[in-house]
């Protein structure tokens, strides 16, 4: 005959692994500029509600412990993650290409974000690297002293909202009331977590060399050897453009090892030379 103790969760305990559980949601707000109104956490008695669990989408800090936290995100999460960090209208879909770097770049935001707080809750004394599929929770046995979270994001759709779930095992409670100050990003080194996740994103740019216009009939007898005058200078720099055609940068044509180059001449936009006024060709040279 085996025996377990039994922990029952009063309402003192619940409450505290709430207070804790808020006090590392609000401190993922504050990093990545969320509302702390958009959130909310609700914790239960996991073997109250374990029969209602997902069957699948389960992720854990460390699949080799039997006692690992697992997380577990709704369908809708990432939608309605994404809608917190940018806004309902924050992609404007007025040039597809446009359209289509923002979306993903949204996307890459609002999945590492959702990793950053799963790492937050799952990851036992210290913020684990990263999260890992895992199999889905059985039926918590009665008193096991396992704790749910639900953290909903936003505000209820009808009876429906966007949420993650949180499966804390007992073993770990003690070490979560034990933190303090709630953990942090994992290599976030004082870098806001959301222009961290934007740097390592890639992002076309285009280079152009000239536009002109031509016409119908010369351009239906163009053949091999033609020369066609372009309208700028040969040591105009050409253009570093983004996606939506707005002039980056000036550059120079080249080769580096074979290959095609550029060597940027200036900066033209205000954004990238930190408020500047936008033409005056600041120089932008590495390795002096």
């Amino acid at each position: 005959m085996t025996c377990r103790p039994f922990l029952l969760l009063g309402k003192g305990a619940l409450r505290a692994v709430n207070d804790r559980i808020e006090g590392i949601v609000r401190s993922w707000c504050d990093d990545w500029g969320i509302a702390h109104h958009s959130m909310a956490v609700l914790c239960e008695r996991a073997w109250e509600v374990s029969t209602g669990l997902p069957g699948q989408g389960w992720e854990a800090a460390d699949t080799r412990l039997p006692g690992a936290a697992r997380v577990h995100a709704s369908p809708d999460a990432a939608s309605a993650l994404r809608g917190l960090l940018f806004g309902e209208d924050a992609i404007d879909p007025v040039v597809a290409s446009v359209a289509d770097v923002a979306e993903d770049l949204a996307s890459q935001v609002a999945r590492e974000a959702a990793r950053d707080l799963g790492r937050r809750l799952g990851g036992g004394q210290h913020a684990c690297e990263r999260l890992v599929p895992c199999d889905a929770p059985g039926r918590c046995p009665h008193a096991s002293g396992d704790v749910l979270a639900r953290i909903i994001l936003g505000e209820a759709d009808g009876h429906h909202a966007a949420s993650w779930l949180v499966l804390l095992p007992a073993g770990q409670l003690d070490a979560l009331l034990g933190r303090d100050p709630p953990i942090a990003a994992p290599g976030a080194g004082g870098k806001a977590p959301a222009l961290e996740s934007f740097s390592s994103a890639p992002v076309p740019l285009p280079v152009r060399i000239s536009e002109f216009e031509i016409d119908l009939g010369n351009l239906a007898s163009l053949s091999v050897d033609d020369v066609i005058r372009l309208p700028r200078q040969a040591a105009q720099p050409l253009d570093v453009l983004a996606a939506d055609g707005e002039i980056l940068c000036g550059a120079y044509l080249g080769k580096v090892d074979g290959q095609m180059a550029i060597e940027i001449a200036s900066l033209i936009t205000p954004s990238i030379t930190n408020g500047n006024d936008a033409g005056h060709g600041n120089p932008a040279r590495k390795g002096n």
